[in-house]
Order: structure tokens, then sequence, then C-alpha cells
């Protein structure tokens, strides 16, 4: 009879040990409360801000290429009215700016993330959107002061730009 109370009294420690263990409260460990509602993302964070910035400077990027002043690359135009009061110089300034923006953001944020492998995701990221941007100010160094001045060709550096920065961003996606 000792012998059924013994075994009887350690299943139940078993049981009861492991049903502790079981809840986390073994160990000085408490039990996690589990929330009712699925978890939500807050819709602005660290990342998506630098992510807004990237399609930010991808979106003035396209509107800059839109507001064009008429003729296109290389045409003549008599007026000589300067070239800085234009939605398309906003644009261009304001794409360079959150592209620089998106870049410091990114170096800041994911600089772990950085591999020394060229074929690393994370890698061709960062080095195609740096070369967007450095296109998007290359473009903005070449343009004309002075609306009919010479060009320069620096819509084709802007193109570039727009060009490796959604390269980059379509890295990441």
């Amino acid at each position: 009879m000792k012998f059924k109370k013994i075994l009887g009294m350690a299943v139940l420690a078993v049981c009861l040990g492991v049903s502790q263990a079981y809840a986390g409260e073994l160990d000085g460990y408490q039990k996690l409360d589990v929330p009712d509602q699925p978890f939500e993302e807050s819709y602005f964070t660290a990342n998506k801000m630098h992510m807004y910035l990237g399609l930010g400077s991808l979106l003035a990027a396209g509107l800059t290429g839109l507001s064009a002043p008429d003729g296109g690359e290389g045409a003549v135009v008599t007026t000589q009215q300067p070239s800085t009061n234009t939605a398309h110089y906003y644009f261009a300034n304001a794409a360079a700016a959150l592209g620089g923006a998106a870049v410091v953001s990114g170096l800041l944020l994911h600089f772990d993330d950085i591999e020394m492998d060229a074929l690393d995701p994370d890698t061709l990221h960062m080095v195609l959107t740096i070369l967007g941007t450095a296109g998007y100010v290359f473009a903005i160094s070449k343009a004309p002061k002075i609306m009919g001045g010479n060009s320069n060709g620096h819509a084709s550096a802007g193109i570039a730009g727009a060009a490796l920065m959604a390269t980059g961003i379509y890295f990441e996606w």
C-alpha cells in the first residue's frame, strides 16, 4: 500500500512540476499574457520612414521628368528666363534631397546588414540607391541656369539616376 501511495504522490508531483514549467512560472519566469487581438504594426517606424523617403525620391524624380520644360532635351527656347523658379527645378531638388535622406537613414538603420558580398540584395540595394542619388545630383549640376541654355545632357543623368533608384528599391521588395 505504501508503494502505491508513494507512486501516486510521485506522479502528482511530476504532473504539477510539468504544469508549472509549461505555464512558464518555474525558475522565476512569469506567464506571458497573449492579447486577443492580432499584432498591428505602427504606421510610422524608422524602417518605414526610410522606405517612404526612397519612394518619395522616386516619385519626385518622376514628377521632375513630367514637368520638364517644353521642347525636350536640346531644344532651342527663345525666352531667357531663369530655370530656378520652375516646378521642374523644385521637383529635381526634392528628388535629390529625399534620395540623400533615404541613403543617410538607410546607412544609420541598416549598417549591420551590409555584407562584403557584391551580390547580396542588401548590398545591391545600398550601392544602387547611392548611385541613383548621385545621378540626381549630377543631373542638377549639369542643368542649365537659364531656360534655353545648353542642357549638357542632364536629362540622361536624371533618368539613369531614377532607373538606378528604382532598381535598388526593387532589390528590397
